[in-house]
C-alpha cells in the first residue's frame, strides 16, 4: 500500500479513545470479594473502505488497559505492539 493524493483505491477511517474512569470488577483480597475498582481503558478502531462501492473491506481494533504508571518509552512499545497484532489480520495480496 502507498499514500496517494487523488483517486485512491481505499480510504482510511480511525477513531481512537480513552475512558480514564472506566470501572471493573476486581478481586480485593482484603474484603474476600470482588469490588469496583478504576480501570482505564483504551481503544483504536481502523477500517479500510473500498472507495468505487464505499463499502468496508477490512476493519481492526485494538483494545487494552491504560497503565497511568508506565514510562513513556514502555507505553510506546505496548502501543506498537497493539497496533502490529491489529494488522496482522490485514489480508497482504
Amino acid at each position: 500500500m502507498s499514500e496517494v493524493d487523488r483517486n485512491p483505491d481505499m480510504l482510511v477511517a480511525y477513531v481512537a479513545g480513552v475512558d480514564m474512569a472506566a470501572l471493573e470488577l476486581k478481586e480485593d483480597p482484603k474484603q474476600e470479594m470482588e469490588v469496583l475498582k478504576n480501570s482505564p481503558r483504551g481503544a483504536l478502531a481502523v477500517m479500510f473502505i473500498d472507495t468505487d462501492t464505499l463499502k468496508p473491506v477490512w476493519a481492526g481494533v485494538a483494545v487494552g488497559n491504560v497503565k497511568v504508571d508506565r514510562s513513556p518509552g514502555d507505553s510506546k512499545k505496548r502501543l506498537q505492539y497493539a497496533v502490529s497484532e491489529m494488522f496482522r489480520s490485514l489480508p497482504l495480496k
